[in-house]
């Protein structure tokens, strides 16, 4: 088959297109966000995990999450606990992505992304994220307060959402994934134009050891994976098959036409779980493209921006905007 002749089949809207994606955002209100960390991706997840387990765990002693007996109708096990029992996928991606974008103020955004069935869980997330408030952030415990809720709709626009149980009915999503990826729902002013920010680490990992230099290529792979793996997990879709991949390898070969500033930078958390610091760099920086982009690889850029791409993309991490 050539390839040519199939290029249209081969965006992530043809191939994962009916996978469902709901978004929303928090306006948050922290008044001592100095005594915070700069990522609050991890720090966002703990606090909404324990708000979880203390909202929805029946059981006063409570038993390992792996062995309990109503595991396959906890949102908190879906979430945060459940491992995939399907081979072949390695580093199976989290149903959710939380982004707070880094902002020094008081007030920020937080963004949470349900992928597929996930999108069932969005009154108790929500519920969680409101209620967290009073026990607060991190370590310090970081008192917040909500302003304002509202859910993202394909093309960057918003509605304001009411919160707690009625929200999921409120909500107009979740959207297949090719309503997101539609070039109809974006004002492209310069469409010869192409230029993409990573805001945060991008941790791609080759052979056990992360890249501080970018390979097009295995980014492009990396983020097929990932949707693959979604696919799979969170909706009822099926692989996509060695001969697809054979027909996406030469496609992504040839996308390496790109103007790259970035740089490795380093960070690190603390992990609850494992008890010690854990080391979370990765590169960021910006990208043009040298050339006008066609469509099927545009298509594979906002896939990247609305699902991040890389390790500790449910936490925030390989956050990528772009410039339409």
């Amino acid at each position: 088959m050539n390839l040519s002749e199939t290029s249209s089949d081969l965006s992530p809207a043809a191939l994962f297109g009916s996978l469902p994606v709901l978004k929303i955002g928090f306006d948050v209100h922290i008044p001592h966000r100095s005594r915070l960390p700069r990522y609050l991706g991890s720090t966002w997840r703990g606090m909404i995990g324990w708000e979880l387990q203390r909202l929805i765990c029946p059981f006063h002693h409570k038993p390992e999450c792996k062995s309990c007996s109503i595991q396959d109708h906890c949102p908190y096990y879906m979430l945060f606990e459940k491992e995939t029992v399907l081979s072949g996928i390695r580093d199976a991606p989290r149903g959710y992505i939380l982004y707070p974008p880094i902002c020094p103020e008081a007030d920020q955004v937080l963004e949470i992304t349900l992928i597929g069935q996930c999108a069932r869980c969005l009154p108790v997330v929500m519920t969680g994220v409101i209620e967290g408030g009073a026990r607060g952030l991190g370590s310090e415990r970081v008192r917040y307060d909500i302003n304002e809720l509202w859910e993202y709709l394909p093309g960057g626009h918003r509605r304001a959402l009411s919160s707690g149980a009625d929200a999921i009915s409120d909500a107009s999503g979740p959207f297949p994934l090719s309503d997101w990826l539609d070039e109809r729902h974006y004002d492209v002013c310069q469409p010869d134009a192409f230029q993409a920010f990573f805001l945060t680490p991008l941790r791609l990992r080759k052979h056990g050891r992360y890249m501080d230099q970018m390979n097009w290529p295995f980014f492009f792979s990396t983020i097929a994976c990932r949707l693959e793996a979604m696919n799979c997990l969170f909706h009822t879709g099926a692989a996509l098959g060695k001969e697809t991949y054979l027909q996406l390898r030469p496609c992504f070969e040839a996308m390496s036409e790109f103007s790259a500033q970035l740089k490795w930078i380093d960070y690190s958390r603390f992990s609850n779980r494992q008890q010690r610091k854990l080391l979370m760099g990765g590169l960021v920086g910006d990208v043009c493209a040298l050339e006008p982009l066609p469509d099927n690889l545009r298509c594979w850029w906002r896939a990247a921006s609305l699902l991040h791409v890389g390790k500790g993309a449910s936490m925030g991490l390989g956050k990528i905007a772009l410039s339409e």
